[in-house]
């Protein structure tokens, strides 16, 4: 039994040293591309070549559904939306936080449109304002808002020169539009 064992160990020997200097991989050494034939391979290629046809597809991707409560603060009602990521009432927080935020001037967020019941009608329902100002003043309402109108009134509100590093009467015309009156000409 020895023997066999001994007979085996010298033929793995033999043929582990006998492949040591032997590589699967090739030897590109004999190939390197010259110039002139890099050249060649450049003139063959088809020109203005866009990559292959794009198949049919049978699906789009799209961004998870996300189903939002809704809870009006009017009527007590709730709302169920299905909204991708980015719809308006994903917003809703935010809006409260920046209209809070404004303290200067007389705003509330009218958000009626998202309730179903107070707003039967609306299709794309939006978020709106409404300025007042003084106990006999007629308020001004402007609907369509979003974060960058409430940071543009909250600048102008604070007396802040610049909104968004431009001069804050760049936005003049918005400003008229959110607070329903015509801004006097003294900032120019």
């Amino acid at each position: 039994m020895w023997i066999n064992f001994t007979f085996i160990l010298i033929l793995c020997l033999i043929t582990f040293i006998g492949f040591s200097g032997y590589s699967l991989a090739k030897n590109n050494a004999d190939k390197v591309p010259n110039r002139a034939g890099l050249a060649n391979q450049l003139a063959q290629l088809p020109p203005n070549y866009d990559g292959p046809p794009e198949g049919a597809m049978c699906y789009d991707m799209a961004a998870p559904v996300n189903r939002v409560q809704y809870h009006c603060p009017v009527c007590e009602e709730s709302t169920s939306y299905y909204s991708t990521f980015g719809d308006n009432i994903g917003d809703l927080y935010n809006i409260h936080l920046s209209v809070s935020r404004i303290t200067k001037i007389d705003v509330k967020l009218d958000e009626s449109q998202f309730c179903k019941k107070c707003s039967p009608d609306v299709k794309n329902p939006e978020y709106c304002i409404i300025v007042t100002y003084g106990k006999n003043a007629q308020p001004h309402k402007t609907c369509g808002i979003d974060l960058v109108d409430l940071s543009l009134l909250y600048d102008f509100s604070e007396g802040k020169k610049e909104h968004n590093n431009s001069p804050i009467s760049k936005y003049k015309e918005r400003l008229e539009e959110l607070l329903g009156t015509k801004l006097n000409d003294a900032g120019k």
